[in-house]
Order: structure tokens, then C-alpha cells, then sequence
């Protein structure tokens, strides 16, 4: 079984669009890690849109999950993190920052031992010995607000593997509290929020998590 990936035809019209099509499966490839998601084929139809052919993955997102239960258990919480983490420490490795680490992009696939991660979505990468044409306009900032590094909500484009680590924190923060980080009514305040404030320490939130925990995601969201 494989899922295939294919680019609507309005979005296929976007030459940026398709370029970082093109660098999520070219990055996926390269890094060929068991917690980052793995690519098979790249091409096109008898229609011209651009596919892309990955492994079939069992199971739901991150994003899902929280939507569905809030907080999970910290057992459940250190064990997709560190996945996470390995892939992230393998991809830093190679120069290659993901950007837009989000819950949707973490994969929990079922498995008898609980769950394998996949990372999802390499196509906002950086790589920080650019190989490829730059994917965003001048002033623009990839990333979900939810999740961004105060350098990215400042608009700085020379954002660095910290930046992973932050999201990353972030949505520890978020597994933990059943709650974002840096809420906001609006993508202005969350911004404001991630470079000028603090969020309250998990542990406050929900006592079954330890102050131990609490260190590690307060390193991580460190402006």
C-alpha cells in the first residue's frame, strides 16, 4: 500500500507552490530516516499535475489527537518527542531545517509498542547552505503562527535549527496542557505573544507532568 500525493491543478499554476512540492520529496529522500516519512516516486500525470508516491501510514496526526483528547499522558508525550527529536537531530545534521513544525505535521503511526512518529511536510525546509531557489517572497514568513520562533514571528529570514527546537517545545507545551503556548485572538497577537511573553509552566496546568518536564520546555521556548 502506498498514499499518493497530488497537487491541484489551481495550485499547480504556482511555480512556488510546486517548487516546494518538489524539495519536500527531494528532502524526504535525501534524509531517508525511520521517523521522517518515506518518499517512492516523484512525477507527473497524463495531466501534467505533480505527484508524489510516499509509504501508507496507519494511524492519525498529532494534531488529531490533541483536538480530540487535549492533554495526552507524559508517558505517551517523552516517547513521540524523542522520536521527533531523533529525526529532527538527523536532519539538523544535514543543514536541513523544517520551519513549520506543527501537530499535523507529527504522524503517530499504531504499533503493538505504542506509537512510531513520522515526520511530515519538509517542503517550507531550509537548507542552511541553500541548494535551491528561494520559496518565499520577500517579507513573507513560513510557518504556523501557533508554533513559530520569535525570529520567525519577527519576519527574519535567517532563521536557524533553534527554530525547530522551539516549535518543537511549543507543541510540548501543548501536549501537556491540552492547550497552545501563545494564544491570541488574532495571528498579530500570537506574534506579539511568542517574542514578548512567557507561558505558565505545564506542571501548573496539569500536575501529572513534573517539574522536570517543565526545565526541558521552558529551554526549548527561550527567546
Amino acid at each position: 500500500q502506498v498514499a499518493i500525493k497530488i497537487l491541484h491543478a489551481d495550485v499547480g499554476k504556482d511555480p512556488i507552490a510546486v517548487e516546494r512540492f518538489k524539495r519536500e520529496y527531494e528532502t524526504a529522500e535525501m534524509l531517508a530516516h525511520p521517523h521522517i516519512v518515506k518518499v517512492i516516486e516523484l512525477g507527473l500525470t497524463a495531466d501534467a499535475a505533480n505527484y508524489m508516491v510516499m509509504e501508507y501510514l496507519h494511524g492519525e496526526e498529532l494534531g488529531n489527537l490533541l483536538r480530540r483528547e487535549g492533554a495526552i499522558r507524559p508517558a505517551r508525550t517523552v516517547r513521540f518527542v524523542c522520536q521527533a527529536a531523533l529525526a529532527l537531530e538527523h536532519a539538523h545534521a544535514f543543514g536541513v531545517i523544517h520551519r513549520d513544525l506543527k501537530p499535523d505535521n507529527i504522524f503517530l503511526c499504531a504499533s503493538p509498542e505504542g506509537d512510531v512518529v513520522r515526520l511530515l511536510d519538509f517542503g517550507s525546509v531550509k537548507l542552511q547552505v541553500e541548494t535551491g531557489p528561494k520559496l518565499t517572497a520577500f517579507g513573507t514568513t513560513l510557518g504556523s503562527p501557533y508554533y513559530m520562533s520569535p525570529e520567525q514571528a519577527m519576519g527574519k529570514a535567517d532563521v536557524d535549527h533553534r527554530t525547530d527546537v522551539f516549535a518543537m517545545a511549543a507543541i510540548l507545551h501543548e501536549a501537556a496542557t491540552g492547550r497552545v503556548a501563545f494564544e491570541g485572538p488574532n495571528v498579530a497577537q500570537i506574534l506579539m505573544k511568542i517574542v514578548q511573553f512567557e507561558p505558565p509552566p505545564p506542571s501548573s496546568i496539569n500536575p501529572s507532568f513534573p517539574i522536570s518536564f517543565d526545565e526541558v520546555v521552558e529551554h526549548g521556548l527561550q527567546k
